[in-house]
């Protein structure tokens, strides 16, 4: 799951992150994203303007909390880097966290290729 949800939400917020660091507001990220919303089906209502700019507020304050409490780190596995690594220390055996380490990237993989 952690692999999944990785990958979907960067996919989600990467190009939000781009506007955030170049300084523009919703609007322009907004305007961006106009052809690939029209292009969506009318029952795909998490790429609506409101939970976008919610979506967009919450890249925002992660963005701010990163750069407070690890600012010289710009990788973009941060997001998931603390729970696997909760995860993988609870294996005592390499083949296990091998193992583990293959799952996360193949989900990950497979859901950022989509």
């Amino acid at each position: 799951m952690l692999g999944m949800n990785a990958a979907l939400y960067e996919w989600d917020t990467e190009d939000m992150e781009d506007c955030i660091e170049n300084g523009e507001r919703f609007s322009v990220y907004w305007e961006s994203v106009q052809e690939y919303v029209r292009d969506l089906d009318d029952e795909e209502d998490e790429y609506d303007e409101a939970t976008l700019r919610e979506l967009f507020d919450t890249v925002i304050s992660e963005m701010k909390m990163k750069q407070s409490h690890c600012p010289d780190v710009e990788h973009v596995d941060v997001g998931y880097r603390v729970p696997l690594s909760i995860v993988m220390k609870k294996l005592n055996k390499a083949e296990k966290q091998i193992d583990l380490l293959d799952q996360f990237y193949k989900a990950y993989n497979n859901y950022a290729s989509k």
